[in-house]
């Protein structure tokens, strides 16, 4: 594969960065750590609590498919893979209206992805990142409200101002509909 990302003087302070995401750990438990810390940093811009956040990157970590990518040699991958859920998170954060830390995040996890020498990866990615801006689009486009997406003015729920309150993103929003639904249901006697 040809490589995009040579050591050049001018990457040694991302090379920094890296060591310090990684808490200058040695090499595979770093890999591992920064699985679970990238995936508790997306689990956390969704609003999920800290013990179930901390509780998702370790699973998220210890999935089989990362051990494998590690004894088939695939690490620039592996480390690619590490850096997209944080990237997303940056990009959620950003289109909550928190411009600077999303910002900030996005960028730095780009550039980690850029480093981590793994193109096919970073390709993929960009898809999935337009498919989720699409699907923004899309979903003001349904509720009249496309003006804010477009002057990149998005809401705490990335949603029309009309329907969101201050609530904390709520995982599975159409269970908690069914639940209620049913609990209707029960009290007309319709369950039947």
């Amino acid at each position: 594969m040809y490589q995009i990302a040579p050591s050049y003087d001018s990457t040694k302070s991302l090379q920094w960065v890296q060591k310090a995401y990684q808490l200058f750990l040695p090499d595979y438990v770093c890999l591992t750590f920064m699985l679970m810390l990238g995936f508790y940093i997306l689990l956390r811009v969704f609003g999920i609590p800290v013990w179930l956040a901390g509780l998702g990157g370790i699973m998220w970590a210890f999935s089989s498919y990362f051990f494998i990518l590690i004894s088939a040699g695939h690490i620039w991958k592996f480390i690619t893979l590490a850096y997209v859920p944080p990237t997303i998170a940056g990009i959620v954060l950003a289109y909550r209206g928190k411009l600077l830390w999303g910002g900030i995040l996005t960028a730095l996890f780009v550039a980690l992805q850029i480093t981590s020498n793994h193109v096919q990866m970073s390709y993929y990615f960009f898809f999935v990142i337009l498919f989720f801006c699409g699907s923004l689009l899309r979903e003001s486009m349904a509720y009249q409200d496309i003006a804010p997406v477009l002057q990149g003015k998005c809401r705490t729920d990335c949603s029309s101002p009309r329907r969101h309150s201050r609530q904390p993103f709520q995982p599975l929003p159409h269970l908690y509909v069914q639940q209620g639904n049913h609990a209707r249901q029960k009290r007309a006697g319709t369950d039947r």
